[in-house]
């Protein structure tokens, strides 16, 4: 398995490699068999469309009619595209609502909500638990007790969980985790047995 550093390296590359003036497509063209060819990775399936900004002249393809499910690379192009229209002064805010003695939690889509590791360097260098504990407190002192009834808005977002090609015996695992308007912990629910 190639190194994720020498993948991404090998994505920039070839993004770069697509933005510089193009002399020819076929000079393109044998870049990427070449890039593909030296790859730790060749022997893995891939799919390429490049076309020239403007024009649309197709200067690279490989298999470009193929439905791949993306590498993890994609991550890349998908925060350039999420930059692009959303700005990088974008922040998330999630919202917490009180409605007489009803508290209701507005999802806005945070992927980092109660994410261990962002916590972890947050500067109170925070835990999940410790972030719940903050938000209770914060209600309960504007409420002036536990509230009623807890409403849990994660409309931002369509009710499609899962990609349909995600491979169904990879629900339970980490990196599949259902998408959601409302999110916390990554969506993850980790769960420790013991025997006492």
């Amino acid at each position: 398995m190639e190194h994720p550093l020498r993948a991404i390296r090998h994505a920039l590359l070839l993004l770069v490699l697509l933005h510089a003036p193009i002399a020819s497509a076929q000079s393109v063209q044998r870049d990427v068999e070449r890039l593909i060819a030296s790859s730790s990775v060749a022997d893995a399936t891939f799919a390429v469309a490049a076309l020239e900004l403007g024009s649309g002249r197709v200067v690279a393809s490989l298999r470009e009619d193929e439905a791949l499910i993306p590498a993890s690379n994609m991550k890349l192009l998908s925060t350039g595209a999420a930059l692009d229209v959303l700005g990088p002064e974008h922040a998330y805010r999630t919202r917490f609502e009180v409605l007489g003695d009803q508290l209701i939690v507005v999802g806005a889509g945070d992927p980092a909500l109660g994410d261990p590791d962002l916590l972890a360097e947050s500067p109170d260098n925070l835990t999940p638990e410790g972030l719940l504990d903050g938000i209770v407190e914060r209600v309960l002192a504007t409420i002036g007790g536990p509230p009623a009834e807890i409403v849990l808005d994660d409309r931002v977002f369509d009710r499609q969980r899962q990609h349909p090609s995600w491979d169904p015996d990879d629900v339970n695992k980490s990196w599949q985790a259902e998408v959601a308007g409302l999110g916390f912990h990554a969506n993850l629910l980790s769960v420790f047995p013991s025997a006492s």
